[in-house]
């Protein structure tokens, strides 16, 4: 009798209920720890300042740097440290003696932004990442020429060269074949690159409203779709009717020419261009 009691109070006790309050401090622990875990992603993918990252294990998770102060030559060296690294951006540094070597050893990379840094020349190293798709490389100065080094990135889509005092651009370049976004814009370029007429995937090309010529020799390129002129009178052409239109008449504004698209369309794409907001009202009313 007294085991059998035993052995149903065990029984009950294994059947007790759980207060209230615990399954309310669980399900609160779990929402916290899934939180957490949603945290920790959403800071992967954000952009993050690379003096914020001093953690080793978060340096091997985070994806996405953002460099803006100044920077020692030891601090360079961790960079190697950030081993998932897929988007590099360097805002503001002296790199006129030449660019850190760690970068190309950074073989995870998809994404190089480098603005406002002074450079002058680009190590022939820099062609080893080889899964780069997206190279910003602006407010440089390049005015003896583009290094060849870009045209070793051959997996690159996206080329941002603008305002870097650039005359022409090498012929090399045409190893990109994948290339599909251009911006040659605010250099000193006055005709139309041979190099772009053999990007015969390039979508979008971005140009100087005032000193680079168009002819419709540039109506070759199969998916050219859209071209963004920045300047004095920027303007946004789409398609290649209106190509073609412009090429003719380059004098006339995408919005007189365009059957498609409206004031309204093309005031977005200015501002998406971070153009200035008088030139963004232009459209705005049409």
């Amino acid at each position: 009798m007294d085991s059998h009691s035993s052995r149903g109070g065990k029984a009950k006790a294994t059947k007790r209920k759980i207060p209230e309050e615990n399954v309310k401090g669980k399900k609160a622990a779990t929402r916290s720890s899934t939180s957490s875990q949603g945290g920790k992603a959403d800071a992967k993918k954000r952009r993050v300042l690379f003096e914020d990252v001093k953690d080793k294990k978060e340096k091997k998770e985070v994806e996405c740097v953002l460099i803006q102060n100044k920077m020692k030559r030891q601090d360079w060296k961790s960079l190697s440290k950030f081993t998932h690294l897929a988007e590099l951006y360097i805002m503001d540094q002296d790199l006129s003696e030449g660019l850190p070597p760690v970068l190309h050893t950074l073989n995870t990379l998809k994404v190089l932004s480098l603005g406002r840094c002074k450079i002058k020349a680009i190590p022939k190293s820099l062609a080893s990442l080889r899964g780069l798709t997206e190279f910003q490389l602006f407010t440089n100065d390049f005015s003896e020429g583009l290094p060849e080094a870009v045209c070793g990135l051959t997996s690159l889509t996206t080329l941002k060269i603008y305002d870097n005092k650039l005359t022409d651009l090498p012929d090399g370049l045409s190893r990109l074949t994948q290339l599909k976004d251009l911006d040659i814009s605010i250099n000193n370029i006055e005709n139309v690159p041979n190099c772009v007429f053999t990007f015969k995937n390039l979508k979008k090309l971005t140009i100087d409203s005032e000193k680079l010529k168009i002819d419709k020799e540039i109506l070759s390129l199969p998916h050219l779709t859209k071209i963004e002129l920045k300047g004095h009178q920027p303007r946004v052409v789409r398609g290649h009717k209106d190509i073609r239109k412009f090429c003719e008449y380059p004098g006339r504004s995408s919005a007189q020419s365009s059957q498609h698209n409206s004031g309204k369309q093309i005031a977005l794409e200015l501002e998406a261009c971070h153009l200035p907001l008088q030139a963004i009202n232009r459209y705005q009313n049409l």
